[in-house]
């Protein structure tokens, strides 16, 4: 498809297999307008989304998450009016026609797995929805493999929103390590979590996960406490690849800054932050994951904090804080599999203690589990 355009008119589509434009003034024209507005394109803050991220598009006019030739005529049908004016300049013109085309068959989002993206600009948010159930082979965690875990994942049919234009903070509202639940959520659908299981033990370092670094709680919802495998994967720079987004809107990539570098060891301007991120030109900020397969010293694995404002409506209805510190005996001390997660007030993590012992050829768990509240078997 080609654009003429004139001053004094909204564009006309042509046919591309027809004569392209009438006469040596439109292409004056159209080569004017051209050098004038990449100058304002490149200055110009999007209005929509943020294109670091890779989360939403400027031009998608309608919603649908991709952009197509509705789009286009949107634009056309709103020419010279306040509508679908996206540079704040109060008209809908030039500016939309460039950046409509410029994102011409974009797919505003990374998203795979099935999982559904809905966008809300006005709100702001990409509206992700889902089962939580990974791509890959989940398990086995029946104590078969590598991982003794009597939980199974089940379909969580999710909703998260997510910010499409992140804004920093040093003070988020919500302190992401005393998060119990979901504080992200993957390209896949699966949710990330924060450092810790329950009862507030480094879950990366100390309970069982299976070949792609993921488990299920007690409740079904299989999950990312630190960079799954399949995050290994970089691009043709070096750079890791996107593995998802905290609820905070910033992405998240894997491990490596450049090839066979781990961004954690990075050092100067170029260092992780205390939440685990960094910023470039191309990504903006970001933060970095790793696994405990990767670097035993990788803490906090995937965030220590959010460093933009999270969308709070994801917190709501569920979750909360783990219970302090969690239970002398086995929970501080037994090494998977099995592992006692002994968690006060929630006894549906005692079927996880799967092994009791009296103290003489291991540490005493009926006394963990009495200080728990339950008796011993």
């Amino acid at each position: 498809m080609v654009w003429c355009v004139q001053c004094d008119e909204r564009p006309r589509a042509h046919d591309i297999n027809s004569e392209s434009c009438s006469g040596s003034k439109d292409e004056m024209q159209m080569n004017k307008w051209l050098l004038t507005t990449s100058v304002v394109l490149t200055s110009t803050t999007i209005a929509l989304a943020d294109s670091t991220t890779r989360l939403g598009c400027d031009s998608d006019i309608n919603g649908d998450v991709v952009v197509d030739v509705s789009d286009v005529l949107d634009i056309v049908s709103a020419w010279n009016t306040p509508s679908h004016d996206t540079n704040g300049d109060g008209n809908c013109g030039v500016y939309e026609i460039l950046q409509v085309l410029d994102e011409f068959g974009r797919t505003c989002h990374p998203f795979v797995n099935d999982v559904q993206v809905a966008m809300d600009y006005d709100a702001g948010v990409a509206i992700i929805t889902g089962t939580g159930l990974a791509d890959h082979v989940m398990g086995p965690f029946d104590g078969s493999g590598t991982c003794d875990n009597p939980n199974t994942p089940t379909d969580q049919d999710f909703e998260w929103r997510i910010p499409l234009k992140p804004v920093r903070t040093s003070n988020p509202g919500v302190d992401l390590l005393n998060r119990f639940g979901a504080v992200g959520v993957c390209i896949n659908g699966v949710s990330t979590y924060n450092p810790y299981d329950g009862g507030g033990v480094d879950a990366p370092s100390t309970i069982c996960m299976d070949d792609y670094n993921g488990h299920p709680s007690p409740d079904g919802s299989y999950h990312y406490h630190q960079a799954s495998d399949w995050a290994y994967d970089t691009d043709s720079s070096g750079h890791s690849i996107l593995m998802g987004y905290q609820f905070d809107g910033f992405p998240i990539y894997g491990p490596y800054e450049t090839s066979g570098v781990f961004a954690k060891n990075l050092t100067g301007d170029e260092a992780l932050d205390a939440c685990n991120g960094h910023e470039d030109p191309i990504r903006g900020y970001h933060y970095h994951a790793i696994s405990y397969e990767l670097d035993a010293g990788g803490f906090p694995w995937i965030s220590g904090c959010y460093a933009g404002v999270p969308e709070e409506s994801n917190f709501q209805g569920g979750g909360g804080p783990p219970p302090p510190g969690g239970c002398s005996g086995c929970a501080s001390v037994m090494a998977p599999p099995p592992v006692c997660f002994c968690l006060e007030g929630q006894p549906e993590y005692a079927s996880c203690c799967t092994v009791w012992t009296d103290g003489a050829n291991g540490p005493d768990c009926c006394e963990g589990a009495a200080a728990c509240g339950w008796s011993c078997p």
